[in-house]
């Protein structure tokens, strides 16, 4: 009785295995035979030749990582980029002031957010440099295998106080 049990627990086991197989089989007829030709369900990423979406803080089109190997100095440098486009936030009034994301959170979202002055910004530049410091921080990440706290940077809004663009939370949002 326990030997007949234990035969059916492996038959079982190989037929649940046999179900787990990663590739389809398919028939196709030749001429005078038919050849089974097995198929990958899924094919691996290859490299970096892949397409990423960008998260929904990002303009939506998609972009490619950058080589690997990039560095925490690299990373620096291009948020140091930014940090210059932005560096001046003296605007006339709150409708020339604005908010972009910046950085990549691991779990998703951006690290943080930044405000600026439309009068005093390029703003095709700054979208620009925002993007390479987006791809390099995310590569990095993904390099060294990093991991977040999963915290939800709360959305920042633009305000003008003094004559300067600074940012707020959204008082009317619950966390």
């Amino acid at each position: 009785m326990k030997t007949s049990i234990c035969m059916i627990a492996s038959l079982l086991s190989a037929l649940l295995l046999t179900g787990c197989d990663t590739k389809n089989e398919t028939n196709t007829e030749d001429a005078t035979n038919k050849v089974s030709v097995s198929q990958p369900v899924l094919a691996k990423p290859t490299g970096l030749d892949n397409k990423i979406d960008k998260d929904s803080t990002i303009p939506a089109e998609t972009v490619t990582l950058p080589p690997k190997n990039v560095t925490k100095e690299q990373v620096a440098q291009l948020k140091q980029q930014v940090l210059n486009l932005t560096e001046v936030t003296a605007a006339q009034d709150v409708s020339s002031c604005a908010v972009i994301a910046l950085g990549h959170k691991s779990c998703g979202g951006p690290k943080e957010y930044i405000a600026y002055s439309k009068e005093q910004t390029n703003e095709t530049a700054l979208k620009q440099a925002v993007s390479a410091y987006y791809q390099a921080d995310m590569q990095y990440q993904l390099e060294n295998k990093m991991m977040s706290t999963c915290e939800v940077t709360p959305e920042q809004f633009p305000i003008l106080l003094e004559g300067q663009c600074g940012l707020t939370p959204d008082p009317a949002a619950t966390y």
